[in-house]
């Protein structure tokens, strides 16, 4: 119709083998295009199994959250704002190194709190941090070391990811912190969804943490406090 002989070869026709050929090819293509997106399949025989799977293991939480955890929430006390929470456990945090610290720090940051240095600082391994500003003692930490175990988890996370804070002998509140989901891991578990592909996390995480990532990313199942041998066993 353009009668332009370039036209001709436009469509370019491979006679192979016939369809034994073609569907190698496709799967080797299929194989490529996974390793470039970051999965690693070891055959066509396991891509092909793929469409009769109705069922994901996830076999570890850290695979799926980012090393550094993130201030989720804060649970200030009766007539104590959100941000007195935060710049107590900031200043006291400030010279510190720990992950936890550099999450308190970054949400301080975010929110575009005044931070700074405390006159004295301590750190007390296992426990949390005991530090002075202004004449005021500021204690974050556990509820053994803040509260003298006093108080409960009041936001019914991990203990482990909670801390707690004081000012000058005043209970502020309670700052839960957990790892965050890596990038695209949401996006990927709902493809799954999508798909009506059921997931299931086995993780090494306590019940409450692996509750928490399986909450987030809406994992159908999940199964805490399997050790390595545990999580093959489960597979297999």
């Amino acid at each position: 119709a353009t009668r332009d002989p370039r036209a001709a070869v436009a469509v370019i026709l491979v006679i192979t083998g016939g369809t034994a050929a073609s569907t190698r090819v496709a799967l080797l293509t299929a194989i490529g295009r996974s390793l470039a997106r970051g999965a690693i399949v070891k055959g066509g025989a396991f891509l092909e199994a793929l469409w009769a799977c109705d069922t994901a293991v996830l076999a570890s939480s850290a695979s799926l959250v980012l090393d550094e955890p993130a201030v989720r929430a804060v649970y200030p006390a009766a007539g104590v704002s959100v941000h007195e929470v935060l710049t107590a456990a900031a200043i006291a945090e400030q010279p510190s190194d720990h992950p936890i610290g550099r999450a308190i720090i970054r949400s301080a940051t975010k929110n575009r709190l005044v931070i700074r240095e405390p006159d004295r600082y301590a750190s007390v391994p296992g426990c949390g941090i005991k530090a002075s500003s202004d004449g005021e003692e500021i204690l974050v930490g556990n509820t053994a070391f803040v509260t003298q175990g006093r108080l409960p988890d009041a936001s019914g996370d991990d203990p482990s990811s909670t801390v707690f804070v004081t000012r000058g002998g005043r209970y502020l509140g309670a700052i839960a912190l957990a790892r965050q989901p890596r990038p695209g891991t949401t996006l990927v578990c709902a493809g799954l969804r999508s798909l009506s592909i059921r997931t299931h996390l086995l993780t090494e995480a306590s019940r409450a943490a692996a509750e928490a990532v399986a909450r987030e990313l809406m994992v159908d199942n999940f199964e805490p406090e399997l050790g390595p041998e545990a999580r093959l066993q489960r597979v297999q």
